[in-house]
């Protein structure tokens, strides 16, 4: 599909929503809510660390708040990604996603850098995010920052094409209980238990939740999940505060592939995961503080699939089982140097591992290290411009040191309108995996096949990125936007090659792309992409009952790597999103999310067309006895039609829930 086409497709359905959207709007005028309007653009944590304005921060940030979640209708935190401008969602089978920004989509998006309270859940091992595996629910958030773009002049590796900043609700901020249930078609079955309480200098929260469905249709993926967490934080004294966190998610997930006809039998993965986070803050002004924090987190994984594997005459079993952990010490000061001058400076050490027999070829961890430097500065050169410098030291284990950095200068040359341009450098690492892989299956001590194997170890990965971006608000009409055009130069992407073998079964072994004999998969930094795009968000509220969320983005893909048509084709053209959140009459609410990608093929998963998916949730708020307060709500998830956005042969169903939450 030509990127005109689908621009004017775009175009269209916005068009219809907004038909809509009056038609609502005309009706609902007279109803009244207590709401804060769009006077002030939100402040932000995750671009430099600093607190700033999203008109000083020197990266781009989106923020899907409290009530962007409600008002969605969403169940999961990978969809709620699609409100961002450029953010592509796939989901692999019922409990799977991938997400990622900028195109570049794989199955595991490496490239990203995913935080729950400054505590890193990428895996080491693959570098992706087990979504399922998240122990917090989405009650539990207060926010989610997003940065659309690389950042590892703050957060270091896999912040290469983004960073997702999770900050949950702090205890101190509600008290009292809230229930949560939810019910729905294809097995949709949810539950969720939340309590915070305390007084005085000590307050907690603590929340368990219990899920299950049935996944895909005609595809065993179905899933059973549980999650526990709690937070606690005392207040010592007027200046230092220590904070405790800590979570466990344990279930059992199906698995089975049926691409192209055939299928890796149907089995269970079963998954415990946990975690436990401390940090001491010590803050003496808002721009005098410092804070150290220790986490540890580890998740195991069994799995096991039996297959029929010429020429052996009985069944093979493979165990893709796998165990992974980290360790990690942070400390960050933030001080102000004058009335114009900010910074933040830091450090960490991260000791992370990981063992799998069928990925690593041993049952012993292999270990990976990494140690980081960091600062970050904010300098007012005159009243209204802005100049923001950041760099990141990184030495890793599995790779040569490096420097990141990044240099931003904001301009707001009239009030409410500001201009910012920046240049910046991040680099990714390779994961244990793309490290150290050695993946073979053996039959009586004879080398059947040899999938994987690294003889030499790759090189970090580069994106040097350029960007010029508008921000605009109008106060008195509620309304707030950004727009901005981006260029990045991305070299030494790791893609997997042929490396030289022999010994394995002939029947069985990879054959040299060149016909020169046995291969098996190595990673080598083989791929260079330039990605040239724009992209907008829109934040309008015109009427106290009315709140309208519009984004959406445009890329351009260029490459001279000899698979560039793939690398192409994992960029659509265009995505958008728009989100209604309408207040009616006698308490009920509407809301309403449209999005929309362009045609392109994740790797690993199938060619898709450009496809829109449509939810509505309809909700009645209502006061219970004591003060008490309640809502009953309606959902329907993929309401225009059923959508592939993975696999090619399989899709989501329109699934439609009935949803009660009380807080008492």
């Amino acid at each position: 599909m030509s990127i005109s086409r689908g621009v004017n497709m775009a175009k269209k359905s916005v068009a219809i929503a907004g038909v809509g959207f009056f038609m609502l709007i005309v009706s609902c005028q007279a109803a009244t809510v207590d709401d804060d309007g769009l006077d002030n653009l939100p402040v932000v944590l995750s671009a430099s660390r600093l607190r700033q304005s999203v008109y000083e921060a020197p990266a781009p940030v989106s923020v899907i708040d409290q009530r962007m979640i409600k008002s969605s209708g969403l169940r999961t935190i990978p969809e709620l990604l699609r409100l961002v401008p450029g953010f592509l969602v796939g989901q692999l089978n019922g409990s799977t996603f991938s997400a990622t920004n900028q195109g570049l989509a794989d199955g595991y998006s490496r490239q990203m850098q995913v935080l729950i309270d400054g505590r890193s859940i990428y895996s080491p091992l693959f570098g992706g995010v087990n979504w399922a595996d998240i122990p917090i629910t989405l009650s539990d958030i207060e926010r989610i920052e997003v940065v659309r773009g690389p950042n590892a002049a703050s957060f270091g590796a896999n912040s290469f094409l983004g960073v997702i900043n999770i900050i949950t609700r702090e205890p101190g901020a509600e008290q009292g209980n809230h229930f949560e249930w939810i019910q729905g078609d294809e097995g949709v079955s949810e539950f969720t238990l939340r309590h915070a309480g305390g007084d005085g200098p000590m307050r907690y929260r603590t929340t368990v939740s219990q899920s299950s469905d049935n996944g895909f249709r005609d595809l065993y993926d179905s899933q059973r999940t549980g999650k526990a967490n709690f937070r606690s934080e005392l207040q010592i004294d007027s200046v230092n505060q220590l904070q405790f966190q800590a979570g466990y998610v344990g279930g059992v997930r199906g698995q089975q592939s049926i691409k192209g006809g055939a299928t890796d039998g149907p089995r269970d993965r079963s998954i415990n995961s946990a975690f436990a986070q401390m940090r001491w803050t010590q803050r003496n002004a808002t721009d005098d503080e410092w804070w150290i924090q220790y986490f540890h987190d580890e998740r195991s994984a069994s799995e096991k699939i039996v297959f029929p594997l010429q020429p052996l005459t009985n069944a093979y079993t493979i165990s893709y089982d796998m165990d992974t952990r980290r360790d990690d010490i942070e400390l960050q000061r933030t001080i102000a140097l004058s009335d114009d001058v900010r910074m933040t400076w830091g450090g960490q050490v991260r000791w992370d591992a990981a063992r799998s027999m069928t990925y690593l070829g041993t049952n012993a961890w292999v270990p990976s290290s990494l140690e980081r430097l960091f600062t970050n500065m904010e300098w007012r050169v005159f009243s209204r411009v802005s100049l923001n410098m950041g760099l990141m030291y990184e030495r890793s284990s599995l790779a040569a040191a490096n420097y990141s950095p990044r240099v931003a200068v904001n301009w707001e040359f009239v009030p409410h309108h500001s201009l910012r341009v920046s240049w910046g450098k991040a680099e990714r690492t390779p994961t244990i995996l793309e490290a150290k892989a050695n993946s073979a299956f053996y039959w009586n001590g004879t080398l059947l096949k040899q999938n994987f194997s690294v003889p030499t170890t790759a090189k970090t990965e580069l994106n040097e990125t350029r960007e010029f971006a508008y921000l605009g608000e109008m106060p008195d009409w509620h309304l707030s936007w950004e727009a901005r055009g981006f260029s990045s130069k991305i070299t030494g992407l790791l893609a997997t090659a042929d490396t030289p073998f022999p010994g394995q079964v002939n029947s069985l072994a990879r054959q040299c792309s060149n016909g020169s004999g046995q291969c098996s998969l190595t990673f080598a930094n083989a791929d260079n992409v330039n990605l040239s795009g724009a992209d907008y968000t829109f934040r309008w509220s015109p009427f106290d009952t009315t709140r309208l969320y519009f984004s959406g983005s445009d890329l351009w893909v260029d490459s001279t790597s000899t698979n560039h048509s793939s690398l192409i084709l994992q960029s659509p053209s265009f995505t958008s999103s728009f989100l209604l959140d309408q207040t009616l009459p006698w308490g009920w609410q509407l809301g309403v999310g449209i999005y929309r990608v362009g045609a392109m093929k994740w790797a690993g998963g199938d060619y898709l067309p450009s496809y829109s998916k449509a939810d509505i949730k309809l909700g009645y708020r209502f006061t219970l006895p004591e003060g008490n307060s309640a809502e009953v709500s309606w959902v329907t998830e993929n309401a225009s039609r059923p959508i592939a956005d993975f696999w090619g042969y399989i899709k989501p169903s329109q699934i439609s829930t009935l949803r009660l939450s009380v807080e008492f």
